[in-house]
This record gives C-alpha cells, sequence and structure tokens, in this order.
C-alpha cells in the first residue's frame, strides 16, 4: 500500500523474533524495556527521543522507571517525559 515508504535499515518486513506458541513473562518484557532505555541513554545522542509503542511495552518502561502501571485504553496516547542527566 505504501510503496515509496523505506524502512531503516535492519527491520524486515516479516518479525523475525516472533514465535507463535511463546508469551513473555511480565518480567521479560521489563528487561526488554530496560535494555531499549539503556540503549537510548548510552548510545543516542540525540535531544529529543520518541517512542511509539503498545500499553505492554509503555507499562514495563513505566515499571523500570519506578512509576505505576498506567491502564491504557485501545487507540490511547499516554506522553511520558523522561530526563536525562547527560554529561559528556
Amino acid at each position: 500500500m505504501f510503496p515509496l515508504f523505506e524502512l531503516e535499515l535492519g527491520f524486515s518486513e516479516e518479525d523475525l523474533l516472533w514465535e507463535a506458541e511463546v508469551r513473555e513473562s511480565r518480567a521479560h518484557v521489563e528487561e526488554r524495556a530496560k535494555e531499549v532505555l539503556d540503549m537510548i541513554f548510552n548510545d543516542d545522542k540525540e535531544i529529543v527521543v520518541s517512542v511509539t509503542a503498545h500499553g505492554g511495552i509503555i507499562n514495563a518502561f513505566l515499571a523500570v522507571l519506578g512509576r505505576p502501571s498506567y491502564g491504557l485504553p485501545t487507540g490511547g496516547v499516554l506522553p511520558v517525559v523522561v530526563r536525562s542527566v547527560y554529561t559528556p
């Protein structure tokens, strides 16, 4: 439907990690969320980074950040601002 849309390097059209019979535990989702935040704050030098995700990973981010969970409705939006105290 979108022939001019280009995926960035490293992404494929198909999800190569998905397994139909495997369900992640909450602890595993939170571990992945922490890895993403660590990568952003350790490796990414951009001033603003936006993450768009579903409610499960959003609540994992909140848990990793020490915040209470939030019942995000379908199609809902929860803006969360995290500030780094980065010093080069």
